[in-house]
């Protein structure tokens, strides 16, 4: 739940006061989405573009190690480099955010809140394929309009 100090008015722009200038090409073709907690450690489900289903990541907060990683939600057969998958994923959850999805384009979407909710966030290396109700806020970088 999001509190209401000045800090996280628009958490997007917090975001990209941190962040709007960083790499994320080392996600290219992968997304990360925290699917929940336990015990305070946060499930990252990873997609990426090898597989159809989710590896399931736990991550122990305090510790920053990989607790535990499960294929069992993928049904199809991928050869997937489980190690790069859990480093990325520590990469990821460096960035406190609930979703993030870089494409082979290397757009890149983003969900600053922990809701289930789409990318509020994006950044579109062709403005040209912007479609929908995005409006632009700095550089390169959208908005979902609400």
């Amino acid at each position: 739940m999001a509190s209401c100090s000045n800090d996280e008015k628009n958490p997007n722009d917090n975001f990209l006061k941190k962040f709007k200038n960083d790499d994320f090409t080392k996600f290219s073709g992968n997304s990360f989405f925290v699917r929940g907690f336990d015990k305070g450690n946060p499930i990252v489900f990873v997609y990426s573009d090898e597989c159809k289903h989710p590896l399931v990541i736990t991550v122990n907060s305090q510790t920053n190690t990989i607790l535990k990683t499960s294929k069992h939600l993928q049904i199809d057969t991928c050869n997937i480099n489980t190690t790069q998958k859990e480093m990325l994923t520590l990469s990821f959850l460096k960035y406190n955010i609930n979703y993030l999805e870089v494409d082979k384009n290397l757009d890149v979407f983003i969900n600053v809140m922990f809701e289930e909710n789409p990318p509020q966030l994006a950044r579109i290396t062709n403005p040209e394929k912007i479609k929908g109700n995005w409006k632009k806020i700095i550089d390169n970088w959208y908005e979902l309009r609400k």
